[in-house]
């Protein structure tokens, strides 16, 4: 088990939007974001985890 808290992330089903076909989404309940526990969220859209990031020369 980890120690670090999950994240907000944007809703991968809705992309953030909270609208799903003209309803609320079900995945986030039309709130646009989700929480994701830490070791699930690195997706290759998340450019903001440390890993992810390159550095510029």
């Amino acid at each position: 088990m980890t120690d670090q808290a999950p994240v907000l992330r944007t809703c991968g089903f809705c992309r953030g939007t909270g609208e799903r076909n003209d309803i609320d989404c079900m995945a986030c309940h039309g709130a646009g974001l989700v929480w994701v526990p830490v070791p699930d969220a690195g997706l290759e859209d998340d450019d903001w985890l440390p890993q992810n990031q390159q550095e510029q020369p």
